[in-house]
């Protein structure tokens, strides 16, 4: 059904949220800043940044990139070591490759962080490319980033490919590009988040991937 598959990282391949929470309070802390709820951090997994430490936290934008430039000194020292993939994920991820579906990775995580995520666990040899914003980027979206993939792998049918993700930030943007969206369960997000945005498809686990895309 399916030529062109694109997967969010972080909740979808990898379980990072760890690292992320670990790297959110690291900020916080070190610019005295009055700390979250355990829920509350659960929601800087998924959109950029900028964005989280404005709207979450109520930074300025001076502030946000302050906080900002620690997270990532502090999640590319270790933050990003705390990411381990999800089980099923590279089984289904060797079916898909040798279906023939071209497959890549389109993030919202700065693109030399993904890579490092990726390479470190050997899923790099799975995907044709990587799309993610540059460190200089202060809020690109997903749907953007979308675009990118397109333009940078020659896809030119919106109805050839599929966003696959764990939040609605992933359902939106492939909303926005006439793209059919894949919600996993397994990841952060839930099954009223996903029905709210309009996920084309709703699974539990990543091997249901497969029933799907065929």
């Amino acid at each position: 059904m399916y030529k062109y598959l694109m997967f969010d990282l972080d909740g979808t391949l990898v379980e990072s949220g760890d690292g992320i929470v670990e790297s959110a309070k690291h900020a916080l802390s070190t610019m005295g800043w009055e700390m979250l709820s355990e829920a509350e951090y659960k929601k800087f997994i998924g959109p950029p940044l900028f964005d989280s430490f404005t709207k979450f936290c109520g930074m300025n934008p001076e502030e946000a990139d302050r906080a900002i430039e620690i997270y990532r000194e502090h999640y590319e020292s270790a933050g990003y070591l705390i990411a381990p993939v999800y089980e099923g994920v590279e089984d289904m991820l060797d079916e898909l490759k040798n279906r023939g579906h071209v497959m890549m990775v389109v993030t919202s995580k700065p693109a030399p962080i993904a890579e490092k995520i990726i390479r470190k666990h050997g899923l790099d040899k799975y995907f044709v490319s990587l799309t993610g914003p540059s460190h200089e980027e202060k809020t690109v979206h997903k749907d953007v980033m979308i675009k990118r993939a397109f333009e940078k792998n020659g896809i030119t049918d919106p109805k050839s490919a599929v966003m696959i993700g764990d939040r609605m930030f992933d359902i939106e943007a492939a909303n926005k590009n006439g793209v059919d969206s894949i919600a996993v369960m397994y990841g952060y997000g839930n099954r009223e988040e996903f029905e709210r945005y309009g996920a084309t498809h709703i699974v539990e686990r990543c091997s249901d991937i497969l029933d799907i895309v065929r």
